[in-house]
């Protein structure tokens, strides 16, 4: 494995982002089943080889670009960001189950309009 797709696969933490970074970025014909005709570009070439598993977006290699990038200085507040994800998550979760409530609320009020009449016959 090169230094560079041991790069790519480096996790960071918020506050020990690097200032730069190497990739590698493959630019194919893909041959595949969804891919097929178009130009496909990627941070890997697992789809560019042919012993690749998915055949599905399978591409012949045109090019790799070997890229050196500078990356800002970031001070990044992830607990911030984190809370705003959950809290958008929370607001669907709600939605939807406001949603399932009132489609039984409904379902409980057409069935309480519903009139019992014992049918002809039966005794009551």
């Amino acid at each position: 494995m090169s230094e560079i797709e041991k790069n790519r696969d480096t996790v960071y933490k918020p506050n020990e982002v690097p200032e730069k970074i190497e990739r590698s970025l493959f630019i194919g014909y893909g041959i595949g089943k969804y891919n097929a005709g178009r130009i496909v570009v990627d941070d890997h070439d697992y789809n560019m080889r042919p012993d690749t598993e998915s055949k599905d977006f399978a591409a012949v290699l045109l090019k790799e670009l070997k890229l050196k990038i500078d990356l800002p200085k970031m001070n990044i507040n992830i607990k911030d960001r984190m809370i705003e994800v959950l809290e958008a998550e929370k607001q669907k979760v709600l939605a939807e189950s406001h949603r399932q409530i009132f489609r039984i609320d409904e379902d409980i009020r057409k069935l309480q309009l519903l009139e019992h009449k014992p049918s002809e016959g039966t005794a009551t």
